[in-house]
């Protein structure tokens, strides 16, 4: 059912200082005006920015053919002078090109990815494939092509991709004590759930699984969540962490629960800490967070702490 990653976790390239970053849309279109308003913002740190075909294509809801779109990335990826990849959106689409990418090339570059959304298909295909993580955050379209940028995404973006740093308090969590460790897995639940099944869903023996999602109906929230408990998925996990879940702007029943009931009935039963309250997920004030990296969880009587085990750089 699932994929057993093909090694130990492979350290990622660092990004450096005035370094060069690849821009890719693996999934929809982009809107022009925000992709040159994220662009800027990361030439104005110093940064080189090489954006890539698939960042002015377009067929249907996708950023142009799905050859167009895993060339444009394994470009980037075989291209030295780039040291990491920016996605400039979500959406749809890396799903289609999955079969397409050439994971020993990937594996080989260590280049790190950054994205979130739709971008949850790339992110666990390639740890589940090679080992190699990556890192769950806003993107160069729909986040630093804002008019402004939100300081608190800025805040716990760049000590991540930067240095590899991430400590994150939760609200109490009203739980017992506890201190565990596992291998966080980000992303959309929705996107995720798409994966079970196949050989692109990460199996590892200590998941900490940290989803988010938007604008599903409640039902289907559920479903999702539901896919994971009947996989088996939540069995052996070390912790499950809650981020932002925007609501549906309608519901397709006139009775649904709260976020809160339908979250006690999904996990109920379910050994490993629920913890809730994380910024992270469609939201402009989010955190960043590491795809198949080590991350402990401790919880006190004060709150929760996440943080990350050990730096994934290395040059």
């Amino acid at each position: 059912m699932y994929s057993e990653p093909e090694a130990d976790l492979i350290p990622l390239r660092p990004l450096p200082d005035k370094g060069t970053i690849g821009v890719v849309a693996p999934s929809s279109p982009v809107e022009q005006d925000r992709l040159d308003r994220g662009v800027a913002y990361l030439q104005k740190l110093g940064y080189r920015v090489v954006v890539g075909k698939s960042c002015y294509a377009k067929d249907t809801y996708l950023a142009g053919s799905d050859a167009l779109r895993a060339n444009d990335l394994m470009h980037m990826i075989d291209d030295d002078s780039i040291d990491a990849i920016f996605c400039a959106r979500g959406g749809f689409g890396c799903l289609r090109i999955l079969k397409m990418l050439d994971y020993e090339l990937i594996a080989e570059k260590r280049k790190l990815i950054v994205g979130y959304s739709d971008i949850t298909a790339l992110h666990w295909a390639i740890y589940a494939q090679t080992g190699l993580p990556g890192i769950s955050a806003g993107m160069v379209a729909s986040d630093f092509g804002k008019e402004s940028v939100d300081s608190y995404f800025e805040k716990w973006f760049w000590p991540l991709v930067r240095h590899g740093k991430m400590q994150i308090s939760l609200p109490s969590a009203d739980l017992q004590p506890k201190k565990t460790m596992g291998t966080a897995l980000s992303g959309t639940i929705s996107v995720a759930s798409k994966l079970l099944g196949s050989e692109y869903f990460p199996r590892v023996s200590d998941p900490i699984y940290i989803f988010e999602d938007v604008e599903e109906p409640m039902h289907k929230l559920e479903g999702y969540f539901q896919q994971f408990v009947l996989s088996g998925a939540f069995d052996q996990c070390e912790g499950v962490v809650l981020g932002s879940f925007t609501p549906a702007t309608k519901e397709s029943y006139d009775e649904v629960p709260t976020q809160q009931e339908m979250f006690n009935r999904i996990f109920r039963g379910v050994r490993a800490p629920i913890l809730t309250g994380l910024d992270y997920g469609h939201i402009p004030a989010k955190c960043a967070v590491p795809v198949g990296m080590p991350m402990e969880i401790e919880i006190t009587n004060n709150g929760a702490t996440l943080t990350l085990a050990g730096n994934p750089f290395k040059s």
